[in-house]
């Protein structure tokens, strides 16, 4: 059964339109969401507005404070390097367990890349927004490598959190794309000991970024002008 709000709207229809703008930076760090606003945006009422803005705070997406309401989610340099470091252990693992089950597995047996993804080995023209999201996509494309339901979670989880954060680095750092399109190149080759290589290059950057990640993140100048 699928909840409806008032207009007719689906609850996850007005969560997915919510999400997109939280995760997508359509507010600052530390700002108040405006239920009222949101809701006349959506064209819905405020009650499942706050709905799903509560589920968010479950999901370490928006924070709540009590009497004053939700704000967007501020990310501290020590909440980053833990994001990335989880992000980097359940992306490793997903791959080398596939290695484990699959020694002398080829590429017939490995699950191809969403169509999205092999457009960017082709370097079709994307937004920033598009390559934060296909590089969350690559990611949850491995941990599904895995099998295990709770790894790809939590890896969709760290893909939301950190969505702001890979927008910023794709709208400051050209490099991000080539670094983007050689990870899926080698999934694509089936080359799975270079791209374990390269993941953890690709980590250890972020890891060495952190500050002028979180740097960005706070800065008003980088706010993607497709979401005004």
């Amino acid at each position: 059964m699928v909840l409806k709000s008032a207009n007719g709207k689906s609850i996850q229809q007005i969560y997915g339109r919510v999400k997109d703008d939280i995760v997508n930076r359509a507010f600052y760090p530390g700002e108040r969401i405006n239920i009222e606003k949101c809701a006349e945006k959506f064209r819905v009422s405020t009650t499942p507005v706050r709905e799903v803005l509560n589920r968010m705070v479950a999901e370490n997406l928006v924070d709540l404070v009590p009497q004053m309401g939700f704000f967007m989610k501020r990310l501290s340099e020590a909440d980053m390097r833990d994001l990335l470091e989880f992000n980097a252990l359940l992306v490793s693992w997903s791959l080398a367990d596939f290695q484990r089950q699959y020694p002398d597995c080829s590429l017939s047996l490995v699950p191809p890349l969403p169509s999205e993804l092999k457009n960017i080995v082709k370097r079709e023209p994307v937004t920033a927004i598009q390559l934060a999201g296909l590089t969350g996509m690559f990611f949850l494309h491995i941990a599904k490598l895995s099998g295990n339901q709770e790894i790809i979670c939590r890896v969709a989880s760290c893909n939301d959190r950190l969505q702001p954060a890979r927008v910023c680095e794709f709208t400051e750092n050209e490099k991000s794309t080539e670094q983007l399109v050689k990870l899926c190149g080698l999934f694509v080759t089936g080359d799975f000991e270079k791209l374990k290589q390269s993941l953890a290059y690709y980590f250890e950057v972020r890891q060495n970024q952190v500050r002028k990640l979180v740097r960005l993140l706070e800065s008003p100048n980088i706010l993607d002008i497709e979401l005004s």
